[in-house]
């Protein structure tokens, strides 16, 4: 017998075979990748010096694969075969391939599959509508991410909900809340017409937090606030009145285009012509003010009654009411008494007109003291005191010339030019000096 030992080299590489160090990783961690080249019959090709390239379908931008490679062969060469420690990192969930093709040769090609499962929760992103209707439920979407914007479908945590939108309605909200597969959906309704903010947190990890903010539209009009100008007015006087449209939740409907008419407990008030709101700027917007609008006359409270219709909400009302007054009869000023020297009073008080003349009936307007027959020879005159108006007529008078006037016992001096009084006690009533 006899043998013979023949060195058999390998052939041409045939195929190419990329092994991975494992076949499912958490986002962001790094494997190793074997790149191996064999001939027809599985030797492997020692004498490649091919150049390897490397591709992946993750698409994030984290993702990492070794860059072109050039075999060596010989002493201290690869001979076929190479390892790129920790040479590629994948990030993005569920899985991803890695391929290792050599440049000029598409034949000798490997791909593997790698799991890809989430990191840690990193994030919390809330999702919303843009806008709502005061007193409209709608969806908003909370979901947890880890830094690769995975979804991390094992979070185990609990999330609450708080919103901007308070008193005197505040948001229907969700309860503390967990979540399935790492996301959730939930219903909230708004009240408060403007931008309210909704946010989600986590209960116990502060950082794992996200708000938005929802503009919030006032709701179909509901009722009218009426506010008169004043609080009273006199019968017959105007005040303003303001009419402001709102939603059930005392938001001012702004978009509100329909008529506005108005009625009193007043049969005879006055009140504004039926109105059709406009919008826009420099329009109602929801409110309107009728300058003077309204006028009143019966006395004791009255109530001005608004009514605002619309083609498919029916009508809707608001009131105000208001005292109406008869106005007082002004208080005539006092006269400004003006003391004057008793020779220039004018103004005395004596005994009936009857007395004086001597002619019962007989008015004689006005009267020359001097040159009056009945007068002439009067000089003195005395009032006929009673006892309670003694003090202030004890006292006598000569009458120069002058006009004089004689009414119900009361005698008005029109002319006063000589005239002078001459005050002296009279020490005996009833006698004429």
């Amino acid at each position: 017998t006899d043998t013979e030992n023949i060195l058999v080299a390998a052939g041409e590489a045939a195929s190419l075979d990329l092994a991975v160090s494992s076949s499912s990783i958490t986002a962001g961690d790094s494997i190793d990748l074997t790149v191996t080249l064999y001939d027809t019959y599985g030797n492997i090709a020692t004498g490649y010096t091919g150049e390897v390239g490397f591709s992946t379908t993750d698409p994030h931008v984290a993702a990492v694969v070794p860059g072109p490679y050039t075999f060596t062969s010989g002493i201290g060469g690869d001979n076929g075969t190479h390892t790129f420690l920790g040479g590629a990192t994948l990030v993005t969930t569920p899985d991803q391939d890695i391929t290792a093709e050599d440049t000029e040769d598409s034949t000798l090609t490997d791909t593997e599959n790698i799991l890809v499962a989430a990191g840690e929760a990193a994030s919390l992103d809330l999702v919303t509508l843009a806008s709502a209707t005061a007193g409209t439920p709608f969806n908003v979407d909370v979901t947890i991410y880890d830094q690769f914007n995975n979804v991390v479908t094992t979070y185990g945590g609990t999330v609450t909900f708080s919103s901007s939108d308070g008193l005197p309605f505040p948001a229907t909200l969700p309860g503390d809340s967990t979540l399935t597969n790492g996301t959730g959906t939930f219903s909230v309704t708004l009240y408060t017409a403007g931008d309210q903010t909704i946010t989600t947190t986590d209960t116990v990890d502060g950082t794992l937090t996200d708000t938005e903010t929802v503009a919030v539209n006032a709701g179909a009009p509901n009722h009218l606030i009426v506010v008169l100008g004043d609080d009273s007015i006199n019968s017959g006087d105007s005040t303003n009145v303001t009419v402001t449209v709102k939603d059930e939740f005392e938001n001012t409907v702004t978009d509100y285009t329909g008529i506005v008419s108005f009625t009193s407990t007043d049969p005879l008030g006055s009140l504004p012509d039926d109105y059709q709101f406009t919008t826009g700027p420099g329009e109602d917007n929801g409110t309107h003010l009728y300058p003077d609008g309204v006028t009143l006359y019966t006395p004791g409270t009255q109530t001005v009654t608004a009514t605002g219709t619309t083609g498919e909400q029916g009508s809707f009302s608001g009131a105000d009411s208001i005292n109406v007054i008869l106005p007082q009869p002004p208080t005539p000023a006092a006269p400004t008494v003006v003391p004057l020297p008793q020779q220039d009073q004018l103004r005395y008080i004596f005994p009936p007109l009857e007395r004086l003349m001597g002619t019962t009936g007989v008015m004689v307007t006005p009267v020359d003291l001097i040159t009056s027959d009945a007068l002439a020879h009067s000089t003195f005159f005395y009032h006929p005191l009673t006892e309670t108006d003694t003090a202030a007529f004890d006292t006598a008078f000569t009458l120069g010339e002058g006009a004089y006037e004689f009414i119900n016992g009361n005698i008005n001096i029109l002319g006063h030019e000589g005239l002078l009084p001459i005050l002296e006690e009279v020490k005996k009533k009833k006698k004429i000096i």
